[in-house]
């Protein structure tokens, strides 16, 4: 007889591919790419939810715990949350400019208005940033199926490849929201674990000052830029169907995501005081069964699942539209070439899964890169940036961030992959200042001729 979590894992399959079948009828341009900017408030929420919680949070909540202590991971997940209040101010802003420009992702706004340098910098930086969402959820649930069904790490990361290709293929962004929704409720379902919990963690003894560092606040800013830069939460925006349900959807998920920090905060404790000297890959991948009941340790896989395959099926379907508008001959049948798109995309990010054994520096690594436009992203919606200001603090942000890398010093301290995104802000701000004073300067004087 198969064990529990091998049939639990089973029946949740079925069920997503089920719903990816049931999609099948979205087949017009905007349904399959957009859901023709429709969605409801209780869609955005739950697939924003979905989306957001996925299995690297509860990877990063136990690691980072792991590295910095237990004020790691809660730092990353609150900047989550300012993040998406945050975001709600600009939502109904982004909304208009989406539905007015047909925006399907954040990549075309900033094409459209940065241009030259600095909107090509972005459509790659938010191309790589897709593509490290694809290959990190599919490293982390190929070694949690390698865990649970001792298989190898290829079959492992197969199964994961082929379950969401089959929906996503048939379905398109209808699926993705569909199953987000399904997901969005297992999700839920995490707030009752600390009920569970085994031996409790002692959280008094772990909150005390010593762990308190200025590491906490480079996770936050880290955390808070990613948020922003995020091509997922925009694509949920440009869906939306007005500005205000957006931005009321980003609100009540800040909220929800703010519940659901607490537990992993609390999660997160309980395994690395359950399981000391673990590292942060194998606190993940082994330490829920250390502090679960064994009925509840079978339901969790399935909870991770959920999370994971919430994450990466829209990224993979975001990544493969944003991939589909590069070429008018895509463009003319970009349904087409965006169901080629994600099957290339989750098979290939299957095979370069299999080559990362340091998911936390390589994760950070991404993070930094992605992070250089957060500042820029931002700001352009509440002020004017001259093009070539933004240009060269792009260009200083990006050398200060590869001499990071050939330093090692991300290898070293994760938290520091923030540095050089601030200094892109720093630069940009300076930048924006003195053009403000030139042109100050410049009306003076011809009011004095």
């Amino acid at each position: 007889m198969l064990p529990i979590d091998i049939i639990l894992i089973i029946i949740y399959s079925i069920i997503v591919i089920a719903i990816g079948y049931f999609c099948l009828s979205g087949e017009t341009l905007n349904e399959f790419l957009i859901g023709n900017r429709k969605m409801s408030k209780f869609s955005t929420v739950m697939t924003l939810f979905a989306t957001l919680v996925t299995e690297s949070m509860f990877f990063f909540g136990v690691a980072l715990t792991v590295a910095y202590g237990p004020l790691g991971g809660l730092a990353a997940i609150m900047g989550s949350v300012v993040g998406l209040i945050v975001m709600s101010f600009i939502a109904s802003k982004a909304r208009e400019s989406g539905s007015k420009n047909n925006y399907m992702c954040i990549s075309d706004y900033c094409r459209k208005e940065w241009g030259g340098f600095s909107g090509r910098f972005a459509k790659i930086a938010l191309l790589i940033f897709l593509a490290w969402v694809i290959i990190l959820q599919i490293n982390m649930n190929g070694i949690l199926f390698k865990g649970i069904l001792h298989w190898s790490a290829f079959a492992s990361t197969a199964l994961t490849v082929l379950i969401v290709l089959a929906y996503i293929l048939m379905g398109g962004y209808r699926a993705v929201v569909k199953t987000d929704i399904f997901q969005g409720i297992l999700l839920f379902i995490t707030i009752l674990l600390p009920f569970f919990i085994f031996p409790k963690p002692n959280i008094l003894s772990s909150l005390n000052f010593k762990f308190v560092s200025f590491n906490m606040l480079l996770l936050f800013l880290m955390s808070f830029s990613l948020t922003i830069t995020r091509p997922e939460i925009w694509e949920r925006i440009y869906s939306s169907s007005s500005g205000k349900v957006a931005a009321k959807g980003l609100r009540i998920t800040a909220l929800l995501y703010f519940l659901l920090a607490c537990f992993i905060f609390y999660y997160s404790l309980a395994v690395v005081q359950a399981s000391p000297g673990l590292s942060p890959t194998d606190a993940f991948a082994q330490g829920y069964k250390n502090i679960l009941p064994p009925i509840i340790a079978a339901f969790f896989p399935v909870i991770l699942l959920a999370a994971m395959m919430s994450s990466l099926d829209s990224a993979t379907f975001l990544l493969a539209v944003d991939l589909s508008s590069l070429r008018k001959s895509f463009m003319k049948r970009r349904v087409l070439w965006t169901r080629i798109f994600t099957a290339a995309l989750l098979i290939g990010g299957g095979i370069i899964s299999l080559t990362v054994y340091d998911t936390l520096t390589f994760a950070y690594t991404i993070n930094g890169f992605a992070a250089l436009i957060f500042l820029p992203l931002f700001l352009s919606f509440f002020i004017s940036i001259p093009k070539k200001i933004l240009g060269i603090s792009i260009s200083v942000g990006l050398v200060i961030y590869l001499i990071q890398i050939f330093m090692g010093r991300i290898a070293i301290n994760q938290a520091e992959a923030i540095y050089p995104a601030l200094i892109t802000g720093i630069v940009l701000l300076i930048g924006v200042a003195l053009t403000k004073l030139k042109n100050k300067s410049s009306v003076k004087n011809r009011s004095f001729t």
